[in-house]
């Protein structure tokens, strides 16, 4: 027996030797997960990882049916298409283009056998987040964690020894995390010497305007732009402020809210709501290493240029648990702003996901402005160069932005001229390699709308992506930051992203009052405009002065006559460009008149809804004219409600038991909760059961339940804000399967985020059974019983034994909950023994 007993064992571990053999044979290598410090050598591996270290990270899919992605794409952005501005919502991206839910579980199966938690799913299905020991890591992927000295930061970091493998046919196209080589940059910039001033001490004047010394610069403090002189640089007399628009913010770093009050106070701005979505395990506080005045200036000037915004949505991402992809896939599938910026740089190179993730923002008519840099030009090769902090700034998919240095007439009061941001040039030799960034592509192909642009005078690439592609102030600008301190003089294409996405939000804001749609990716408009000598006159300020060049690079590039590689096409000359962007005013439908008699009086009452189509009548005095009513007309509206109110209703379902077993009740809890702003009238849920379902009792804490046939009907009636309502349903589930309870619920009030009001909970229904599945060691003389059955079932089972079965005398040996493992510790006692078990509901 022993003999026996040892062959079997053998045979197993030979076996296991056979099958990890066969996974390394029909792996696939991933390329680019190494960074290119510790691929060339340029880094000293300090020891090994240790294994318990936590590693997390970010995996990421390829999509699928590329081709009709990108026609599509091009399709949505040509005016001649007749899918011109028909956007995706993020679900309708997720069916077309997601990887399938079988590839996605499939990662998902895959880290969960290499022993790895899946932190976060997304809902189109691009990325899954896990976390697990570093050797665990180590084994999934075929690599070795090392710790390496940085070579050009007091700090060591950990990164694999190798390229990642994983099993060939798994839907894997990078992994994020594998490394912590990468941190964010922000990309503003103070002048050599300058240093944070508290707030309340006064700031002298000391630096003059070297674009024009007959012009001084901006209303602020020691002449610096703040507020509206943004607005009277670039879209002078507009009384677009941003209403009904909300601009989403990538940072990598915290802020302080009183910093945003005390700017807002001084630049004679409201209040704006700030949103904070906190990323990757973020705490939102601001971490002292500089990048909270990134954060701060960003918001600054969103409100400087768009006064009334509706919210600014702060997307912060963790610093120091840096996935770039969290936050930016965040931003696709929350689609709450059509107006993305940042500010922020990282190494690495291009990299896929991300190319995908702004891909979805463009089908879904987002803008993304990012921040081109501020080192002034970019060496040959080094826009994509993995070891520079680069990163996105080559992206085909987003528009990049260069900077200036503005000069006004009359502190802030009118655009005088620009001139290519450059503090080499302008505070040399101390600043030398500070500039507005631009340069040529060494991976991305020039894309279709850059093609029909001279790019010789520019010294630009007819093959690859040339970059900036337009430009605002980015020099002499005010920010207080910090916690209270004063920033003059600031600097950066940080400044001028986010003045973009502002600008894009009085351009969307101008859409919608005349019935279009969003501009979406802004790029193929801009350069459409810019091939027409007369219309690019009329809407860019053309930046023709100055240059970017360095001590590295002197001959590269300068300001000439329309695109350049220094500011783009330039900057916006005010309401020129928006019109030009929107073009024509749709023209307006007619709606016939109802039929007569027609009605005197409109009125709304408590309870009713009055939302929805109004419409209004006037009857011209004669049927065959048509002129102007004279001396005007009074219209009378009575409501005992507020019109245009709106309340954000939540619904949640769940139970205790995703499965149980025939017979046994299943208790559903369904939370409904306000979110505001507004009171909501005439919530209700309607709660679809499948047939066969037996409703035992409902129990709510506001309202009244009715059922009619398989739908149960909660009213719950008025819910103020804040306010919820909970409803225990308890049913008798069919005799076994799966059986699915949906819900959804609704209002009189409308919901501006009907994305949460529908739910659904699955119950797997198994069959009573009393069979054991037993087993006898003969060694010991020991048996062993198991019973399968679904954890927290709310059964008890109680093993019992006999020794005759002829007139048994049962004997309770055991009580526990399903599932059962239980070894009886007896056994060897009796020459024969029997067993059963019972099932108490």
């Amino acid at each position: 027996m022993r003999k026996d007993l040892l062959a079997i064992g053998l045979g197993m571990v030979l076996s296991g030797v056979t099958v990890f053999s066969s996974l390394a044979q029909n792996a696939v290598r991933l390329h680019g997960q190494v960074p290119m410090v510790v691929a060339r050598g340029q880094a000293r591996a300090m020891s090994r990882v240790d294994d318990e270290k936590t590693v997390e990270l970010s995996i990421g899919l390829p999509l699928r049916n590329r081709t009709s992605l990108t026609n599509l794409l091009n399709q949505i952005y040509d005016p001649a298409s007749a899918n011109y501005g028909h956007y995706l919502t993020p679900q309708q991206f997720a069916e077309h283009f997601g990887p399938t839910e079988k590839d996605y579980q499939a990662v998902i199966e895959f880290a969960r056998k290499n022993g790895l938690k899946v932190t976060r799913t997304h809902a189109n299905r691009m990325l899954v987040d896990v976390s697990g020991r570093a050797a665990d890591v180590e084994r999934a992927f075929a690599v070795t964690l090392n710790q390496y000295q940085h070579p050009t930061e007091a700090r060591e970091f950990f990164a694999p020894d190798r390229e990642p493998s994983v099993p060939a046919g798994l839907q894997i196209q990078d992994v994020g995390g594998l490394d912590d080589y990468r941190r964010p940059h922000p990309h503003y910039h103070l002048k050599s010497g300058m240093t944070p001033i508290p707030l309340g001490t006064q700031i002298p004047k000391t630096k003059a305007n070297t674009a024009n010394p007959n012009a001084t610069t901006g209303s602020g403090p020691s002449g610096d732009y703040i507020g509206d002189d943004f607005r009277r640089a670039y879209i002078p007399g507009s009384p677009l402020d941003g209403t009904g628009q909300a601009v989403a913010l990538v940072q990598f770093d915290g802020y302080f809210s009183s910093d945003i009050s005390a700017y807002e106070a001084l630049a004679g701005r409201p209040n704006v709501p700030l949103q904070n979505v906190l990323i990757d395990g973020f705490s939102g506080n601001p971490t002292g290493s500089g990048g909270e005045v990134e954060v701060s200036l960003d918001i600054e000037m969103v409100v400087s240029m768009a006064p009334n915004i509706s919210k600014i949505i702060l997307y912060e991402g963790n610093p120091f648990n840096f996935h770039p992809n969290d936050v930016l896939n965040q931003i696709a599938e929350d689609n709450a702003a059509r107006q993305v910026s940042s500010s922020w740089g990282w190494n690495g190179g291009p990299n896929l996901t991300t190319d995908q993730i702004f891909q979805q923002m463009a089908l879904q008519g987002q803008t993304y402005f990012n921040a081109t840099g501020d080192s002034d030009a970019f060496l040959p090769g080094q826009l994509d160069d993995p070891t520079q902090i680069t990163e996105p700034s080559s992206n085909p998919f987003i528009t990049q932005v260069g900077a200036t240095t503005l000069a006004m007439n009359g502190a802030g009061r009118a655009y005088n001229t620009e001139t290519v941001w450059n503090w080499g040039v302008r505070n040399a030799p101390l600043d030398d390699g500070i500039g507005s960034s631009g340069g040529i592509s060494t991976f991305y192909s020039i894309p279709s709308w850059q093609t029909n642009i001279n790019m010789g005078p520019a010294q630009g690439s007819t093959t690859f992506r040339n970059v900036p592609d337009v430009a605002m102030t980015g020099d002499d600008v005010f920010v207080i930051a910090d916690g209270g301190f004063q920033f003059p003089g600031t600097g950066g294409t940080s400044c001028a992203a986010p003045l973009w996405g502002a600008f894009t939000a009085l351009l969307n804001q101008q859409a919608a009052l005349n019935g279009r749609q969003p501009i979406g990716f802004i790029n193929p408009a801009l350069y459409s405009i810019a091939t027409n000598i007369a219309n690019y006159g009329r809407c860019f300020h053309d930046v023709r002065t100055g240059n970017s060049e360095w001590s590295l690079s002197p001959n590269l590039f300068s300001a000439t006559i329309g695109y350049d590689l220094c500011t783009g096409l330039g900057t916006p000359n005010g309401t020129n460009l928006i019109n030009a962007l929107i073009g024509q005013p749709t023209v307006p439908i007619h709606i016939s008149p109802p039929p007569p008699p027609y009605g005197t009086t409109m009125s709304a009452v408590s309870g009713g809804n009055a939302n929805g189509s109004w419409f209004m009548f006037v009857q011209d005095d004669a049927p065959i004219s048509s002129g102007f009513i004279n001396n005007g007309w009074i219209l009378s509206l009575t409501t005992a409600d507020l019109v245009g109110t709106s309340a954000d209703l939540e619904l949640l379902m769940s139970t205790a038991n995703s499965s149980a077993f025939s017979g046994q009740p299943v208790t559903f809890v369904l939370t409904v909760t306000n979110y505001g702003p507004s009171i909501s009238t005439n919530a209700t849920v309607v709660d679809n059961l499948p047939l066969g379902v037996t409703v035992i009792s409902t129990n709510t804490t506001q309202g009244s339940v009715t059922r009619s046939g398989s739908t149960l009907l909660w009213n719950i009636g008025t819910l103020n804000v804040g306010a919820g309502a909970q409803l225990l349903l308890t049913v008798q589930p069919p005799s076994f399967g799966s059986f699915v309870n949906s819900a959804n619920t609704s209002a009189g009030t409308p919901d501006p985020n009907p994305d949460d009001d529908f739910k659904i909970a699955t119950v797997n229904v198994l069959p009573l059974s009393t069979t054991l599945a037993g087993s006898f060691a003969s060694s010991n003389q020991l048996f062993s019983i198991s019973i399968p059955g679904p954890t927290n079932s709310g059964l008890t089972v109680i093993i019992q034994a006999t020794t005759n079965l002829a007139n048994p005398n049962w004997v309770n040996i055991y009580t526990s909950t399903p599932p059962i493992n239980f070894t009886d510790p007896v056994s060897s006692n009796y020459v024969r023994r029997f067993y059963r078990a019972q099932l108490v509901p």
